[in-house]
């Protein structure tokens, strides 16, 4: 077993919460909130893929 495992696990989930935090998201356009029904079957599935735009919410100054 790889030595950094443990940190990996613990380091990724908080890197990809911030990473999602550091945007807004929106819709795309074209898809309305009566678009977001779910169809049954084995799994609860969408019936239209939720298409999110990211806004980034932090300006990278140089």
């Amino acid at each position: 077993m790889c030595v950094g495992l443990p940190l990996a696990i613990r380091a990724i989930p908080a890197m990809l919460g911030s990473l999602l935090n550091s945007f807004g998201w929106t819709l795309e356009e074209n898809i309305a909130p009566k678009n977001l029904e779910e169809k049954f079957g084995l799994i609860l599935a969408k019936s239209y893929p939720l298409r999110l735009v990211p806004i980034p919410l932090y300006s990278r100054r140089t």
